[in-house]
């Protein structure tokens, strides 16, 4: 009499907690839907406003768009990316907008009291800034 396969079962089972593992690996995506503040949850879609230290989400600020912010925001993940078609204020002098890995882009206009590019940061942002 031959012993049943177990290990066929278990390898199953690794190979699903592999797949399910991976797939949170991707960060969520915020746009903005009405001019506001940054941290106002009725500026953005879904009525959830984005943190202010993007790790793996994608945030969009569309043409016609005007973003405040009163605090200092960083954008380091590899997936992190921020798009200012519309604009994005900062409304007060000494706070930050650091760039990290991830990228800025857009067309839009960045008005910052103080902007830091680290190392593997991509600035391909052509509006005015």
């Amino acid at each position: 009499m031959k012993k049943p396969l177990l290990f066929v079962p278990r390898f199953c089972i690794l190979l699903m907690a592999i797949a399910f593992s991976t797939a949170s690996v991707y960060g969520a995506t915020f746009t903005a839907t009405a001019s506001g503040a940054w941290t106002s949850s009725a500026t953005w879609a879904g009525g959830t406003a984005p943190s202010l230290n993007i790790t793996g989400d994608q945030v969009i600020i569309p043409t016609g768009i005007a973003v405040t912010l009163s605090n200092s925001l960083t954008i380091n993940g590899a997936l992190a990316a921020l798009a200012v078609n519309g604009s994005l204020t900062q409304t007060v002098g000494n706070d930050t907008l650091a760039l990290g890995l991830g990228a800025i882009t857009g067309t839009g206009t960045l008005d910052q009291g103080f902007m830091v590019l680290m190392p593997g940061s991509t600035l391909a942002f052509t509006g005015s800034v």
